[in-house]
């Protein structure tokens, strides 16, 4: 889904919308969490 420009503005907009319930079901110190938040990130990275 994220390979897509819609696809990730979709996963990011999830991410911020729920950063929370994510929070409170991973905890911070999740690595999960952490590399989701990553690979959502750094898909961005690349575009003009």
């Amino acid at each position: 889904m994220s390979r897509t420009l819609v696809g990730r503005e979709t996963a990011w907009t999830f991410y911020k919308n729920n950063f929370q319930k994510l929070v409170s079901i991973y905890t911070l110190e999740s690595r999960r969490l952490g590399i989701a938040i990553h690979s959502i990130a750094r898909s961005f990275e690349n575009e003009s």
